[in-house]
């Protein structure tokens, strides 16, 4: 052999079946697929849990501002606001509430008014604010709850009057928490 001809070099040897990945397997997928749908199968619900109770407790809150504003219209008047329809703003009252705030909203609606028809306007004994919430029993129920009522109640839920102690917030709001 002359040193002009050179043996070829022989390429370098590999593994005869290497396997390079590209992708994930369907298996791979299906599996994370389904963690994903526990998962969202068990936060889902307890979103909408707490979005109804935090709806319940701003319901609350503005039926204590309307409560509060019923105390302030007999402060100065020393007598009690007429009764209102659900959804009414009881005559005079306007200017005891905060600027926007209504009677109704939506599906809730606030009412002043008799207890039990027939009691007497005028003695304020039997006058309390009751909230009304149609088409939504999920939301009634909450409230129900954080009221310490019994959910079963159908109808509205008295927030304030004789029934439940007029203005007395503590025996609605206590270990609410």
């Amino acid at each position: 052999m002359t040193t002009e001809e050179q043996p070829l070099a022989t390429p370098p040897r590999t593994p005869p079946h290497t396997f390079h990945r590209n992708g994930f397997s369907l298996i791979e997928v299906l599996v994370t697929l389904v963690v994903i749908g526990v998962l969202a199968g068990v936060a889902i619900p307890r979103y909408q849990g707490a979005v109804t109770r935090a709806r319940a407790a701003a319901i609350l809150s503005d039926a204590r501002v309307a409560d509060l504003a019923i105390l302030d219209y007999f402060a100065d008047h020393d007598a009690w606001p007429p009764a209102a329809e659900p959804g009414e703003v009881p005559r005079g009252l306007q200017p005891f509430l905060p600027d926007g705030f209504r009677f109704a909203r939506g599906k809730v609606s606030f009412a002043y008014g008799p207890l039990v028809p027939g009691i007497s306007e005028e003695s304020g004994d039997g006058l309390g604010l009751s909230v009304h919430i149609s088409d939504d029993p999920t939301l009634h129920d909450a409230l129900a709850r954080l009221l310490g009522k019994d959910v079963e109640q159908a109808g509205p839920l008295w927030i304030s009057g004789p029934a439940v102690g007029a203005g007395d917030w503590s025996t609605t709001t206590k270990n609410k928490s």
